[in-house]
């Protein structure tokens, strides 16, 4: 785990989503097939079953497994999951684990990853009906500014990556406006490290590297590390 009384010049580059374990401040995605000893040295996980990997006959074993590790210190968020219209598995499925994911993060009480393709209208009733308290976090955000404003509004955070390499991406225009307590920055499965992603998160913002790193920073202590 991070400490919160770190000095300006040390402060790391955090990275809250990422699938490749070349970062020690980096939040890796655990699916739940994989194998806990392959991870060991990893410092921070978050666990779920993305909703590409949804198969009815392996839910039992697979969602008992997420549930027991949801509870080790080393995981900070429950995820990813989410909802995506281009998946083979059915709406109202996809509805029923990602319902079940929301649950589990009220209970160990820790912050909630998602991916969501399509299925913003279909999410944000979910989190108006069912009023968790626990935060909420759209992961590889790159959708239009009224989507944006929709998930703030709703008190959705957004979380930027590879995205923001590409200058005309609808990531780098909403990025401009938001305030730093309403995003975060990732990898996921992305080749470039989060630096790139931090240096180009900086030029749209037009700030200092060492002011985002610690606005992150203190982002990450106050949502993940609460």
């Amino acid at each position: 785990m991070l400490k919160q009384d770190k000095k300006v010049e040390t402060i790391p580059f955090i990275d809250i989503h990422t699938h490749t374990e070349k970062n020690a401040n980096a939040v890796f995605s655990l699916l739940p097939n994989q194998n806990m000893q392959d991870i060991e040295h990893v410092n921070m996980f978050s666990i779920g079953w993305h909703p590409w990997h949804l198969m009815k006959e392996r839910a039992e074993t697979t969602l008992h497994k997420i549930e027991l590790l949801a509870t080790d210190n080393r995981v900070v968020a429950i995820g990813e999951t989410g909802l995506d219209k281009l998946c083979a598995s059915s709406s109202d499925y996809q509805q029923e684990i990602f319902k079940w994911h929301i649950l589990l993060s009220e209970k160990v009480q820790k912050p909630l990853i998602i991916h969501c393709v399509k299925a913003f209208n279909e999410m944000l009733e979910m989190k108006k009906q069912m009023q968790p308290k626990m935060t909420w976090i759209v992961h590889g955000f790159n959708n239009k500014p009224e989507i944006a404003s929709q998930l703030l509004r709703a008190g959705v955070k957004l979380s930027f990556g590879k995205a923001l390499l590409n200058e005309l991406s609808n990531a780098s225009t909403v990025i401009k406006e938001l305030k730093p307590s309403d995003f975060f920055l990732e990898t996921d499965d992305c080749a470039a490290g989060i630096e790139e992603v931090y240096s180009k998160a900086t030029y749209f913002r037009n700030c200092d590297i060492a002011q985002l790193r610690n606005e992150m920073y203190q982002n990450f202590i106050n949502t993940f590390q609460h």
